[in-house]
Formats: structure tokens, C-alpha cells, sequence
């Protein structure tokens, strides 16, 4: 029965290699006028199991391409790949050793009129629904999420964990108040040139810190990173390229100096109104015509 599975799939496979010529360095090429050019099963259940198998065994310096699909029946419509599994939809990888740069995934939109979005991410159900998921672990520095440009979003920026559960050393902190009026704010501006285009820095006229005038103060809301490069950014490929390192604020950490620093102002205040309500009571009397000496004997010197 194999075998003739096998028959019918061939000559179906010739027929349809009949009514087309073959296209320019193509093997084989299959053109058909039904919905499927071609459908492919296979019955093993193994981890290991490819119902479709596509591999470059040519070398070179060169970005060859395992799996080419292609759809733009007209501008907006077209699906180039369309993957479905139990677990994963689609899992790409890069984790050959050696030099260089590693893209997992790598999502390019644009020449679009309306918006044009590089990754789009969808998580609906469950006990939760996350639409987009990063992790990033065991480098020089590590980032989740990187935005070259703004970050936007409609919901709650929820983080990082604060839970006692993961805290250890809970001592109270009292030294606010003096760090904050140490800091220097400064209005300016960001540069503009072509050293610093890839960073896509905000225009306008800002109001903020100076990373290097608050590390002196606070070095622990200062960090030290870089701008990843991109292949836009880098061109041809070199390990030469430098990866621009600058300063940058973790200004959310500040909002604990902000707090605690009102909080001591505010027992500063309650102290004075303490020392004023007494000073306030002999001021009225004063004014009442009350004598000086009697004022004195009863509320003391």
C-alpha cells in the first residue's frame, strides 16, 4: 500500500512538474492550479521526527537560507509562513559556536502607510496571558527588553518584585533627605549627530540628572551599559565594530529617596509646629493685655 502511495505521489508530483518549466537554479520546481502544491505527513512519533527537512550543506561567509517562503498576492494581504503546534508555534534558533552576533528571531516591517510592527506578540487565556516574553541571562550585561526609541504601553508597569518572601536584611533607611539635596537637576538638551543617530535619542528641551553628577551621590542608581548593535547599524559584518557603552538612570529607584526624604521633612515640621503652638499661646496673651510678668509666671520663662 506504501508503494502505491508512493506511485500516486510521483506521478502527481510529474504532472505537476510538467505544466511549468523550472525556475532558474531550482532542483524542482511544482506548480499546480489546486489549493496545495504539496502536502506532506509522516506517522513516527520520535522527538527527532521532520516531516520536512531543509538544510544548506554548502560553507561560506554568506547568509543562506534554509527555508524561503514567499506570499504577496497584493499589498496588505499575503502570509510568507504559517507554522501551528501543540507547544510551540514556531521555534527558531542560533546557537552555533563561535564569533559574532546570535538572532533567534529576527522580525523586520515596514513600507507599510499604516503602522508597521517588527514582532507582534498575542497571549489570550489561561492562568496567564503574557504577549510578549523575555529572558536574558549570563552576559557582561543582560537585557529582557531593549527599546531603541520609545516605550510605550496602555496598562501598569508592574516591577520589579518586591515581595518580603525575596528580601533579605530589612533595615530602615534614614539617610534620604541629605542625598537628595546633594543632587544637582539640569535642564539640556540631548546631541544630535551621526555618532549617536542608531540610539534615537528624545528632541526637545528636558529636565532630568546628569548620570556621572549622580553616581557620586548615588552610584547605585547609576548603571553602566551599551547600545546593542543591529545589522542596520553594523553593515557588513566585523568583529571590530564598537559597541557604543553609555550611563544610564534606574530613576524608578529614586521614588524610595523621594518618600522617605518627605517623610523626614514632614516629622521636621510636625517638630517646629510643636515648638511654635506654645510661642503662639504667649504671643495672644501679649496681645490680650495680659502683664508681662504674669505671663511669665504662668507659662514660665
Amino acid at each position: 500500500m506504501k508503494h502505491v502511495k508512493l506511485l500516486v505521489f510521483v506521478l502527481s508530483l510529474v504532472a505537476c512538474i510538467a505544466t511549468a518549466g523550472f525556475a532558474q537554479d531550482a532542483a524542482l520546481q511544482v506548480h499546480t492550479s489546486l489549493l496545495t502544491g504539496g502536502y506532506f505527513t509522516c506517522d513516527v512519533a520520535d522527538p527527532n521526527t521532520a516531516v520536512v527537512h531543509a538544510e544548506v550543506t554548502g560553507s561560506g561567509n554568506i547568509d543562506a537560507i534554509g527555508v524561503l517562503g514567499t506570499s504577496t498576492p497584493a499589498p496588505w494581504y499575503g502570509i510568507g509562513g504559517q507554522l501551528e503546534g501543540g507547544w510551540v508555534g514556531a521555534w527558531g534558533k542560533a546557537v552555533v559556536a563561535g564569533e559574532g552576533d546570535r538572532f533567534g528571531l529576527f522580525g523586520n516591517g515596514e513600507n507599510g502607510s499604516l503602522a508597521n510592527y517588527g514582532v507582534y506578540g498575542r497571549g489570550a487565556g489561561g492562568n496567564a496571558a503574557i504577549g510578549v516574553y523575555g529572558m536574558a541571562f549570563g552576559g557582561a550585561t543582560n537585557f529582557a527588553v531593549y527599546a531603541q526609541g520609545d516605550l510605550a504601553y496602555t496598562g501598569s508597569l508592574i516591577g520589579p518584585p518586591s515581595d518580603l518572601r525575596f528580601k533579605l536584611d530589612v533595615q530602615p533607611f534614614e539617610d534620604a533627605l541629605s542625598k537628595l539635596m546633594q543632587l544637582e537637576v539640569r535642564s539640556f538638551e540631548y546631541r544630535t549627530g551621526v555618532d549617536l543617530a542608531g540610539l534615537q535619542l528624545p528632541s526637545g528641551r528636558r529636565v532630568g540628572f546628569v548620570a556621572q553628577e549622580l553616581e557620586e551621590v548615588m552610584p547605585a542608581l547609576v548603571a553602566d551599559t551599551y547600545h546593542p548593535q543591529t545589522p542596520e547599524l553594523m553593515g557588513e559584518k566585523s568583529l571590530e565594530a564598537e559597541l557604543p557603552s553609555y550611563k544610564s538612570l534606574k530613576e524608578i529607584d529614586l521614588i524610595p529617596y523621594l518618600v522617605r526624604a518627605i517623610q523626614q521633612q514632614q516629622a521636621e515640621i510636625d517638630s517646629l509646629k510643636a515648638q511654635i503652638g506654645p510661642l503662639q499661646g504667649r504671643l495672644a496673651d501679649l496681645e490680650t493685655g495680659v502683664p508681662e510678668g504674669d505671663l511669665v509666671a504662668a507659662t514660665g520663662p
